[in-house]
């Protein structure tokens, strides 16, 4: 990696923890197509709980258990269908996203590969990265990373491009910006 002070047409390389981003990526999967499975099951199991909660042959008690049991099997049923959604559609696919991950400074650009399913290499000009912004969370955090988030005004879905797993996040983020105004005073 070099420094914000090299020349416009130097070509500088930012590195990501790989490994990490991958791992980070798998537990990510596994949660969504779980938890919004499960929570889907249980929902389709609500109504046979509500029918053990109308039933009039049984005590409260009796009532609210069964309830849950039906509830419960439902969430059960969901989270299977998603672990078995999670192992043939997330969890290989997160080895092949996290290694097509690049960032790059081609002189006035920053160049950014991401796939995964489908191979992405972007090249966005300076000037129309609007911020640059470290942004982690709880998940993230656990596992070491965060993502560099750069605001541009069109042609990405949010007008976000989000890149997870750069190493020395906040130091990259400071050297684009630097690099960025560098490059505004040199041509203003």
């Amino acid at each position: 990696m070099s420094t914000p002070n090299t020349p416009a047409s130097a070509e500088i390389v930012y590195s990501f923890d790989h490994d990490r981003l991958r791992r980070y990526l798998r537990v990510r999967g596994f949660i969504l197509w779980v938890g919004a499975l499960g929570a889907l099951g249980a929902f389709f199991g609500l109504p046979a709980a509500g029918k053990k909660l109308e039933s009039s042959r049984l005590d409260v008690p009796t009532k609210i258990i069964a309830a849950a049991r039906s509830t419960g099997i439902g969430f059960g049923c969901g989270a299977l269908v998603g672990a078995f959604c999670y192992l043939t559609l997330t969890h290989f696919r997160s080895y092949t996203e996290a290694r097509a991950l690049s960032l790059r400074v081609d002189g006035p650009f920053v160049r950014l590969k991401t796939g995964g399913f489908m191979h992405t290499d972007r090249k966005v000009h300076f000037r129309s990265v609007i911020d640059y912004s470290v942004v982690d969370g709880p998940l993230r955090r656990r596992f070491g990373l965060q993502t560099l988030q750069m605001t541009v005004p069109a042609g990405v879905p949010n007008g976000l491009i989000q890149l997870t797993g750069l190493r020395d996040c906040e130091r990259v983020r400071d050297e684009l910006a630097a690099l960025d105004a560098a490059r505004e005073h040199l041509n203003g």
